[in-house]
């Protein structure tokens, strides 16, 4: 696959991933606690950090925050590797 290709794939890719995108169908029926799970990773001079979420379907729809909650006990001192 030539560079083009894969750029027009990775936007085909990116626009079918979206999560605000409204596909027009139905969401599944099924409501359901998921429990904590983890929103983002950041990198940086101290190490890494996580954010994490609660969550949930609601009727088939898994709502995820703009921001996570970090948790002071869930950041490494040295990031991956160490």
């Amino acid at each position: 696959m030539d560079i083009y290709h894969a750029r027009e794939h990775l936007h085909d890719l990116a626009n079918h991933l979206a999560f605000i995108k409204d596909t027009g169908r139905p969401p599944i029926q099924k409501t359901e606690d998921l429990g904590v799970m983890l929103h983002s990773i950041g990198y940086g001079q101290a190490g890494e950090t996580y954010t994490w979420f609660d969550a949930a379907l609601d009727n088939g729809v898994l709502v995820v925050p703009e921001r996570g909650i970090e948790l002071a006990e869930a950041a490494t001192q040295l990031g991956r590797g160490a």
